[in-house]
This record gives C-alpha cells, structure tokens and sequence, in this order.
C-alpha cells in the first residue's frame, strides 16, 4: 500500500480520472446519488463507480485555517460560510473553516423527496 501512494500515478489516478469527466456528469452523478436525478445513463454510470453503495451518515470535510484577511481598508468581512462539496459516500455533509479566529461549520444534508406524477 505504501509503495503505490507514493508512486503519483497510482496516488493521483482518481483525481485525474473524475477530473476526465465532464462536470455536468460529476453532478448528474452526485444528484443521482441523492435521489434528486435519474437517467439510465446516470444509474448504470453510477452503480459501475460506486457512488451511493456505500454512504456514511456523517461526513465531514474541514479547511483548517484560512489564511485571508478579513479587512480590507475600511470593508470588513464578518461572516465566511464555507459549503462543503456534495460527495457520494455521504449522506449528511458537515464542512467547517477557521478564520478571523472563529470556528464556522455547516451542515447539508439530502432528503429523498417524493416522486410526483403530472397527471395528464
């Protein structure tokens, strides 16, 4: 294992392929790991990778500290939210940053929502 992290190929290999895909499909694969989005395509592409057969029920991503200021001349910024990504393996997504001393954190989460039906 620690032979192939430190070869980039196979280290980076992930990032180089999502980074292939087109981004539109990167949220088509999100959203239909959510439950908001469905297509043939989307279904079998995201079963092939993976996305949604293994979800966590909490994720959490954190910045650290951001080194930014938060004055600029007489403007001051007093409130930074940080949105954190929405990834497949997580149902409920906690993100959180430091700055200007100050620990900020978000919650997202995705609910299914009920299918409706135009009636016609």
């Amino acid at each position: 294992m620690r032979k192939k992290l430190n070869n980039n190929t196979y280290k980076y290999f992930i990032l180089r392929f999502m980074a292939g895909l087109d981004p539109t499909l990167v949220d088509a694969l999100n959203l239909e790991s959510a439950g908001y989005f469905h297509s043939s395509a989307t279904g079998k592409l995201a079963d092939l990778l993976g996305f949604g057969s293994k979800k966590k029920d909490i994720s959490i991503t954190n910045l650290t500290a951001i080194d930014i200021p938060t004055e600029y001349g007489n403007l001051k910024i007093h409130e930074v939210t940080f949105v954190p990504p929405v990834v497949s393996y997580g149902k409920n997504i906690i993100g959180m940053i430091t700055t200007d001393g100050k620990l900020i954190h978000t919650k997202h989460c995705y609910e299914k929502r009920e299918q409706f039906q135009i009636e016609k």
